[in-house]
């Protein structure tokens, strides 16, 4: 290293003389620095030429040390143009080197695709051949896949209004829970303390029923509580004694205390039966008033005939008769006078005995009104709202949407408010579930009462059911196909609904299949032999008729397409199922193994070689 010292030895052993060192000693293992304060940035390990001052510089070998640095030289009158440089770390070399490699790839990829190899350029160029299949013999079935709705069938909402007796309808008790069962006389339901039971029927329950009821309802009311054991009466439409005994029974039967008149009722009843009991008191005394009064009148008339025959006997023939003939016949008719005033009297007390009786009588028939009336009033009832009648039972609990202690009335209101509707406390939906899928009408018309289906279950597996019944919803179904609007234009496709009744579900719960599941049904199944083709390889002449075409004699290697034998046959179609379609007649006939035409594409074949074929 060259220094400012003088007495630095030099190789020869003779030192330098002061002064700087020469102008070109510039070697790239040296960098010229600032004397002092030498402002070096020291974390560059490389040789660097710095110029802050134009008139003095030093030499150093290494700039990362700071040592070796001499002040008081003469500059190097070149390095006044010089700033800062770094020669091989600056990033300016990295990003020459990198524009110059991806440029090297582009030019590669360029001529890599217009430069074609000996063996390339020498291929023949591709042929457009014919693209073709096989004939094949076996058996298809077409089906029809879509999505069906699975729900349990005849959905009933319960929604019991307030009871006649409570001011607020209040659920107390007796809330199902979701899926429980639901039988014949069950309460689904306790509001304000008052049961809600299920029986069997078709009518709707929509008023109370009481003594002087009569309607269908009543019948319904009777017969479901004779299928229940209770002595409801035989059939009749008016609500009756017997029935209202029921009623009471139906009501005991489950813990309650049956509606009726309340106390007031009863105590008429208690009334209305003193009533009678006096009026049978009265009939009886006047009955036996008359007994004695006809015997008093059988008395006096046999006191007058003995007087009459006093009266009639000849004067003296009398023992211990008057002297006195005149006095004698004067008091025989003065007796028999008497005698005829007492069978008058005797006779209009007869007649008054009578009158009594019937007035006992008519009084006895008043109380015995008067104690069926009271009793009537005393009837048990069955509140509107205490029964939900459905066809089928048992039947299912579907959704609960109350608890104990909810009010049924402020609930409504809530669902006013926010303007949605308000869902029934409770939904009971049959024991049985329907599957209904929705197909297009296209895909109807090939669809067969008593056709098979199969329901897809959650988690895997199949169940196998029957279709039961097309387009029933939707009433007759027209001729499938597009429908048009009234301008004209193409309206939506038609849908069709589709129900299934599925078989044994094999152990699993009819609740874990309500949602909307996957349907497969089968349109038919060909024979085990038919022959089937592609459906790309059938099309249609100008007249509409089916037709395919088959390559005659085999394809022949390197020959285009259009100049490949080819025969067009006549075909009737069958099924088309799995990209296939059954050929049911052909003219002339096909076999297994034919080649038919789908399509023609490019194809490289090499006419030497007798195996290659087009694709």
């Amino acid at each position: 290293m060259t220094t400012n010292d003088p007495s630095t030895p030099t190789p020869d052993g003779a030192t330098n003389p002061p002064g700087p060192p020469p102008p070109d000693d510039h070697s790239v293992s040296q960098e010229v620095v600032r004397a002092a304060p030498p402002e070096v940035d020291h974390a560059v390990g490389v040789d660097t030429l710095i110029f802050d001052d134009p008139q003095t510089v030093a030499w150093r070998d290494n700039p990362s040390d700071g040592a070796g640095v001499d002040s008081g030289v003469r500059a190097d009158p070149l390095s006044s143009r010089l700033t800062r440089v770094s020669l091989w770390r600056s990033g300016r070399a990295v990003w020459v080197l990198a524009g110059v490699g991806v440029l090297g790839l582009i030019i590669g990829y360029v001529l890599g695709g217009v430069v074609l190899s000996p063996q390339r350029a020498a291929s023949p160029p591709p042929t457009e051949g014919l693209i073709t299949a096989k004939v094949e013999a076996r058996q298809i079935t077409a089906r029809v896949v879509g999505r069906a709705d699975v729900a349990f069938t005849d959905r009933v909402s319960v929604t019991p209004p307030t009871p006649e007796d409570a001011v607020a309808a209040v659920v107390t008790g007796q809330v199902p829970t979701v899926g429980s069962q639901v039988n014949a006389g069950d309460v689904v339901l306790e509001v304000s303390g008052r049961p809600v039971f299920v029986l069997r029927g078709d009518f709707p329950s929509y008023r109370s029923l009481s003594a002087g009821s009569s309607g269908a309802d009543v019948t319904e009311l009777r017969a479901a509580l004779n299928d229940l054991g209770l002595d409801a009466g035989p059939a009749s439409a008016s609500y009756d004694a017997a029935l209202a005994e029921a009623v009471r029974a139906l009501y005991g039967r489950a813990g309650y205390s049956a509606p009726d008149g309340g106390e007031l009722a009863t105590l008429k009843v208690r009334s209305a039966e003193d009533g009678v009991s006096d009026a049978a008191t009265t009939l009886k005394r006047a009955k036996e008033d008359v007994v004695r009064a006809e015997k008093a009148l059988d008395a006096a008339k046999a006191d007058q005939a003995t007087a009459q025959r006093n009266h009639d006997t000849p004067a003296g023939a009398n023992q211990g008769a008057a002297t006195d003939p005149g006095s004698a016949d004067q008091r025989l008719g003065d007796d028999l006078r008497q005698a005829g005033d007492m069978v008058e009297h005797s006779e209009s007390a007869l007649q008054q005995a009578k009158d009594a009786v019937e007035l006992a009588r008519r009084g006895q028939t008043r109380a015995e009104q008067t104690l069926t009336d009271a009793q009537r009033d005393a009837w048990a009832i069955m509140p509107v709202g205490a029964v939900v009648f459905v066809p089928d039972l048992p039947r299912r609990v579907d959704e609960v949407h109350v608890g104990v202690g909810d009010d049924l009335a402020k609930l409504a209101n809530r669902s006013e408010t926010s303007q949605a509707a308000a869902p029934a406390p409770l939904v009971l939906s049959g024991a049985q579930i329907a599957i209904t899928a929705q197909v297009g009408m296209d895909e109807a018309g090939l669809l067969r009462v008593d056709g098979p289906a199969m329901l897809t279950i959650p988690g895997g597996g199949t169940i196998h059911g029957v279709i039961t019944s097309i387009c029933d919803e939707a009433g007759t179904a027209s001729t499938p196909g597009k429908t048009t609007g009234r301008d004209g234009a193409a309206a939506a496709p038609q849908r069709c609904a589709v129900a299934v009744t599925l078989g044994d579900l094999g152990g699993l719960a009819a609740a874990d299949l309500v949602g909307n599941q996957q349907v497969t049904m089968d349109v038919g199944t060909s024979s085990t032999e038919s022959l089937l083709v592609p459906v790309a390889a059938v099309s249609a002449d100008t007249a509409g008729h089916a037709r395919i075409t088959v390559v005659s004699g085999g394809l022949e290697p390197g020959v285009a397409a259009r100049d490949q034998k080819t025969t067009v046959v006549d075909v009737e179609t069958g099924l088309s199922a799995e990209g296939m379609v059954e050929i049911t007649r052909a003219t002339p006939p096909i076999t297994a193994g034919d080649l038919v035409v789908i399509g023609q594409g490019a194809s490289q074949t090499n006419p030497t070689d007798p195996t290659s074929t087009p694709r």
